[in-house]
């Protein structure tokens, strides 16, 4: 999905260019370096404040938290803003996915935001039935790709727990995990690269897809941002397609991994349309590489193997507003005049949100 951004709105002093106070340099370094409160922010805004999908509760009461931190550092008028419908509000209350035969081992597993809830714990037969989506592949190859797969198992899900990742043998790991960067490392990182020239186009359709995916990222960047709206709107239709299929096929549970989802880690966005006017998913979670592999491969050796999954969240049935959290800091000299700062604030329902964005 995409970001959608938090505003603080900033009207700032002028700096007087003849004149540099030293006395102000030194009280500012003493603040950052003496009285820095930046560790507490951080800790309220993630770990207190933490999973806030966007247009959930989660989401207002850590906007309310903020807003009164704002009002504490002196912002004048700290206030919502609503920009506009964004989608269902989803609020995620329990979720587990358990194997329960042959033996019990509970599954390291997160659900995708606005799945459907399960009517309590559920179990059914489970079917391997890959599908390949990779957002590498270009919206024309996604497009395929769910058609083929339509085509293909309609008629056959209805009350299967569905496999839709295929297991896969992880690669040995030829680098170390850990690496000191040089000081050449460092000078590499810190520079930053050419500029991509933006491609004149009509519709994404139009561009030929790179083939190596090392070229995928200057690609993006090289598109403008009409076209990168382009593109996010063609892969929200896909995601929205596929949690309604499954959800028309009478699908009991979805399971997948992600090639980001190994030694631990989970990455979970979302399982289908978080828009009121499409079919929401079937309960849908993704699991670490190392179970998904282990469960994938006994189905696919006829071994005979129950998972259990439950699902509880709630789900608005009307889209409602997203909305920007605003202040300002009013200006001197030059009043007229405004500057803008803003960070996204939203992040997504598992995670505290640290990296994207509490450490922007």
């Amino acid at each position: 999905m995409r970001k959608f951004g938090v505003l603080f709105l900033a009207v700032l002093p002028a700096v007087a260019q003849d004149h540099v106070d030293l006395a102000v340099v030194d009280r500012i370094k003493s603040e950052a370096f003496d009285h820095s409160q930046v560790m507490d922010h951080l800790y309220n805004l993630t770990e207190v404040n933490g999973p806030r999908l966007t247009g959930s509760p989660e989401f207002e009461r850590a906007a309310k938290w903020a807003a009164e931190r704002l009002k504490g550092f002196g912002v004048v008028n700290p206030h919502f803003e609503k920009w506009g419908p964004f989608g269902r509000s989803w609020s995620l209350q329990q979720a587990s996915v358990e194997m329960i035969e042959p033996r019990y081992s509970l599954v390291t597993a997160a659900p995708l935001a606005w799945s459907s809830s399960t009517n309590g714990a559920v179990t059914g037969d489970l079917i391997l039935a890959p599908l390949k989506l990779s957002f590498r592949d270009g919206p024309t190859k996604l497009r395929e790709s769910l058609d083929a797969y339509k085509k293909k198992w309609t008629g056959k899900l209805r009350g299967k727990i569905v496999l839709v990742s295929d297991p896969k043998i992880p690669k040995p790991q030829s680098n170390a995990q850990f690496k000191r960067y040089s000081a050449e490392d460092l000078t590499k990182i810190a520079t930053a690269p050419d500029p991509a020239m933006k491609i004149a186009m009509k519709s994404v359709d139009d561009l030929k897809w790179p083939e190596d995916p090392e070229d995928l990222g200057k690609f993006f960047n090289s598109l403008p941002l009409s076209g990168q709206d382009q593109l996010w709107d063609k892969i929200e239709a896909i995601t929205a397609d596929r949690g309604a299929f499954f959800a028309a096929e009478g699908v009991t549970a979805v399971l997948m991994e992600d090639a980001r989802a190994h030694e631990g880690m989970l990455f979970a966005e979302a399982a289908g349309s978080y828009k009121s006017k499409d079919t929401p998913a079937p309960a849908t979670f993704v699991i670490t590489a190392e179970q998904y592999d282990r469960i994938a491969r006994g189905v696919e050796k006829g071994q005979p193997i129950q998972v259990r999954v439950g699902l509880k969240a709630t789900m608005s049935d009307k889209d409602v507003d997203g909305m920007n959290i605003v202040g300002e800091i009013p200006g001197g000299a030059k009043k007229d005049e405004i500057v803008m700062i803003g960070a996204h604030f939203d992040s997504w329902h598992t995670g505290t949100g640290a990296t994207d964005n509490g450490a922007g």
